[in-house]
């Protein structure tokens, strides 16, 4: 049997069914950089264009650290195996004890004496895994937040950067001047784009969702695909605003 190339596998993975329902990072990136590139041609040197340049380092970050970014140290991990195993060691060997001497009711003392000590290392064991687990989450609780707070910081500095680009500077400028139509098709422009990076930092920031399952980490996914969406929707009423003012001017 042929075996599989990894660029053939990446293929497979890419065509099957379930995939197209799944962000693929990969494809993320390229569009992300076929955006910058576009900005780039259109607003060489601007803030947008330095902006989106710097979305698009952060995100081939993301790519090339996949789950590692959020997922728990590797020593944490196995010192979380190695206290696993303790403890089934000693709950084995508790059972022994609780069991060895149980033959008449001589031995009840003994064996209720063991019974006790079972259940004492059986509630440690609990606990202590427990214990183990919750750290290892909120490690990656605490890696993920901290990734999408930086997301959350791109959305706002996307709107930040379009605070200027206001169609009502337009309402009363003067026609005369043959400028108006090319003011216009440049706010559109630059307001697309801006529209564009909301949306594509909403996607970056569902994939965290694959990748850790708390609550938390969900509820600020949500946050933050409402604030990009909020802030598209901003930026495409500005755009409709200005074919209106186009449309009334001509």
């Amino acid at each position: 049997m042929r075996a599989v190339t990894g660029t053939a596998w990446r293929d497979f993975v890419r065509n099957s069914p379930q995939s197209r329902s799944t962000i693929i990072l990969e494809e993320l990136a390229e569009t992300c950089a076929k955006l910058a590139q576009r900005i780039h041609v259109s607003f060489p040197g601007r803030g947008i264009d330095d902006h989106a340049r710097c979305f698009v380092d952060r995100v081939n970050t993301i790519v090339k650290e996949g789950r590692r970014a959020v997922e728990a140290p590797m020593w944490l991990t196995r010192l979380s195996a190695i206290g696993g195993i303790t403890a089934v060691t000693l709950l084995v060997l508790v059972s022994v004890l609780c069991v060895r001497h149980v033959g008449d009711i001589e031995n009840l003392p003994t064996y209720l004496s063991s019974l006790e000590a079972f259940f004492t290392v059986l509630a440690a064991t609990v606990a202590g895994g427990m214990t183990m687990r919750s750290i290892r989450n909120r490690v990656e609780q605490t890696r993920a937040l901290t990734i999408l707070d930086e997301l959350r910081g791109v959305a706002h500095v996307t709107d930040m950067l379009q605070i200027s680009k206001s169609p009502t500077l337009l309402l009363y400028s003067d026609p005369s001047t043959g400028s108006e139509v090319e003011d216009i098709r440049q706010m559109t422009e630059y307001l697309s784009y801006g529209a564009e990076l909301q949306s594509l930092t909403a996607k970056v920031a569902a994939v965290y969702g694959r990748w850790c399952s708390d609550v938390s980490v969900h509820a600020a996914i949500e946050g933050i695909e409402r604030l990009c969406a909020d802030l598209e929707r901003k930026s495409l009423q500005k755009v409709l605003l200005l074919e209106q003012i186009h449309q009334r001017r001509h």
